[in-house]
């Protein structure tokens, strides 16, 4: 428990919370991540954790957010070539990034 009575879980438990919040994302807005970004956001909550705050609304808003202004997309809608891309993901500046489907995630 963080001093702001939030909660994070990880593993299988963190994957369940994602799981409902994509789909609800999906039911309310119609709105779905690319499934190479899916898979990622999988693995990535479960390593890092998710992190459950007081309110559920609050914590489907998290990915919301991230949905609209998180850092994400395919590379050549930045103009980055594969090169440039995999570069800055050895560098750090960027958390995911499938050189076969030229998606990345800098931010969520």
């Amino acid at each position: 428990m963080k001093e702001n009575n939030t909660l994070i879980v990880y593993g299988d438990e963190a994957k369940e919370w994602l799981d409902f919040a994509l789909w609800n994302m999906k039911e309310r807005m119609g709105w779905e991540f690319p499934e190479i970004i899916v898979n990622w956001l999988f693995e990535f909550v479960a390593e890092v954790g998710y992190e459950l705050k007081p309110y559920p609304r609050d914590t489907l808003w998290c990915w919301d957010n991230a949905y609209v202004n998180g850092g994400w997309g395919l590379i050549e809608d930045r103009g980055w070539s594969k090169k440039e891309a995999k570069e800055l993901y050895e560098e750090g500046d960027l958390l995911f990034f499938d050189e076969a489907s030229g998606y990345y995630v800098e931010s969520l």
